[in-house]
Formats: C-alpha cells, structure tokens, sequence
C-alpha cells in the first residue's frame, strides 16, 4: 500500500474521529486543516469541501454551507473537464497510463491540461493563467520538465500575439534557460530561434541575428539533423538583413536555406522553397536586377502550381503570377 500525503493524512482524522462525536469545531479545523495541505488531486479536495458543507449544514450555518458546497461543485467541474481532456491527450499520443475508466491525475496535471484546453480554444487570458500556476506549481520539481518547457513557450508566444514583447522576451527566456537545466536540446534549438524572432519584433536586429545563428548551431548538432528547421533559421536571417537593406548577405542567406531544405525531407518543404525563392524574387527587384528576379518568380510559380496541381484559378497561384508578371513589365521598361 502506498504512503498517504499530508493532505489525506488530516482529512481522516477531522472525518472519522471529530464527525462521530458531533464536535463540529474540531472537525472544521482538520478539514481546514487538510485544505492548508499540499494538494494531491481536485477530486479529493472536492470531497472535503463537500464534507465541510455537511459539518455547516448540521450546525445551521447555511450560507457557508451553500459556499463550500459551490466550491466542491466547481472543482468536481474542473476535474472532470480535465481528465476528458487528460483522455483526449492521451489518447491521441497513444499513452492513457491505465485501461480501465480510472484515471489517476495529479493537481499539477489538471492545471496544465486545463491551461491547453483553454488555450486550444483561443481564451488565451484564461490559459496564461493556468499556464502560469503551472510553472510555479512545478518550481523545483523534477518530474514534467518538457511541460514547464512548453508552458514557458507559449507564455511566450501568446504575449507575442498580444503585442507584449517584454512578457513574451521573459518567458522565452524562462523557457531557455529551463530546457539547459533540463538537457533539452531540440527544445535548446529552438528556444534560440523564438528569441531571435522576438529580438527582431524588437528591432534589436544585432541580438535577432544572434540567437538565429545559435539556433542553427544547436540544430546542427542534433542528429539526424532537422534541415527544415536550419531552413526556417536561416530564412530568417535573410529576412533580417532584407529589412536593413543588405541584399547580398539577404541574397546568400536566402541560397543558403534552399540547400537546407533541398536536404530536407519534411512534407512542408514546398511552401518554404516557394516562399524562399519568391523573397529571392523580391531582393532582386529592390537591386533593379530584373532578369533574375523573373527566374526566382518563375521558380516559385512553378512550385505553386506544384503544390495546387497546376490550377492556374487558385488565388496563391495568381497572386505568384502577378509577381512574375510585375517583374516582366519593370524589365520591358527599363530596356526601352
């Protein structure tokens, strides 16, 4: 039999000792008492919140009653709302940790899935609550490190979302710092990337560039190498050095990502490779060099159409045929 947590050790003693003598005092102050108590799981302290209400009612004092009773109905809510969810997760990643309709599932692990259920629903002042009770709920702890991970992340991201690029900077951070506690190194990887991405929002292009650089020397050295992701990495270089107006080292860097991702086996590496050499396109034109600013178009036009089965009706197709269509014109200008 397993030992017992603080929690269920008080419960017992209000419940069974003070209940049956009728010393309603007594039995409050465990059932306080127990509540003080590091939590193991809702279902529990649902339970003993029910019980105080019982302990109330028998005493007449019907409004607390009424409220411990509210806070037992809520919590059975949440629990049961999270361990649907728990269920969901589990069943996707093919890991329900039991067969039968007993899920055993600590206050931590309702926080988080309740912070992902809300944050799948886009209530995302509702998750960054829950995300951040998780975070601390979890400090010191060694269980759950890819949670805090991936909690501090999208911490990050919905405070990016929301134009709170000081937040959003924090918690990036956080979930740095924590995936080098945690030996992490995809997480490492990228950590360094969504960085970068914040430090350009920030228009700090010097520390952008950086951390790319970092992401991209941590991704190399994981095998077998995620050449998309070094893709995305170095795409976003590029596009820094576009925004300052160095087009050669925008131009190289843009190169430098389509011999990634023609290294890349990922099944989204079209979109990217249409995208990279349409921004190929774009540097070309802002150097007048026309001639091969129509050859980056005509190369992502023909991925396009790839990707579309060559309809020439879809809008992503007509949007990059007017591109090949602006730059034709520029070259049939400039040569009269």
């Amino acid at each position: 039999m397993g030992g017992l947590t603080i929690f269920e050790s008080y419960s017992p003693v209000g419940a069974n000792v003070y209940y049956g003598t009728d010393d309603y005092l007594k039995t409050v102050y465990y059932y306080k008492l127990a509540l003080d108590c590091e939590r193991s799981d809702l279902s529990s302290v649902a339970t003993t919140y029910r019980s105080l209400g019982d302990v109330y009612t028998k005493q007449f004092e019907l409004n607390q009653a009424l409220i411990q009773y509210e806070k037992a109905l809520e919590l059975q809510t949440i629990y049961r709302h999270a361990i649907f969810h728990f269920k969901r997760a589990a069943d996707i990643l093919g890991q329900l940790p039991v067969s039968n309709s007993t899920v055993l599932i600590s206050f931590q692990d309702v926080i988080y899935y309740m912070a992902m259920s809300y944050d799948n629903h886009e209530q995302y002042k509702t998750a960054i609550d829950y995300y951040q009770k998780y975070t601390v709920l979890m400090e010191n702890k060694l269980d759950g490190q890819s949670q805090v991970i991936h909690s501090y992340t999208r911490l990050g991201e919905i405070y990016r979302s929301l134009g709170e690029l000081d937040c959003a900077l924090d918690y990036f951070i956080k979930a740095l710092n924590f995936s080098h506690y945690a030996s992490y190194a995809k997480q490492i990887a990228s950590c360094y990337n969504n960085l970068g991405v914040i430090y350009n929002d920030k228009n700090d292009e010097f520390r952008a560039i950086g951390n790319y650089h970092l992401a991209i020397d941590s991704y190399l050295k994981i095998e077998p190498i995620n050449y998309c992701a070094v893709a995305i990495c170095t795409f976003n270089i590029a596009s820094v050095y576009e925004h300052k107006n160095n087009y050669d080292k925008s131009i190289k860097y843009f190169q430098i990502c389509l011999e990634y991702l023609f290294n890349s086996t990922s099944s989204t590496k079209d979109d990217i490779i249409a995208n990279t050499y349409y921004r190929l396109g774009d540097v070309h034109m802002k150097k007048n060099d026309y001639q091969t600013s129509i050859q980056y178009y005509q190369n992502a036009l023909d991925f396009v159409k790839k990707m579309y089965d060559n309809d020439e009706c879809h809008p992503k197709v007509l949007r990059f045929i007017g591109y090949l269509k602006t730059a034709q014109d520029k070259l049939l200008s400039s040569s009269n």
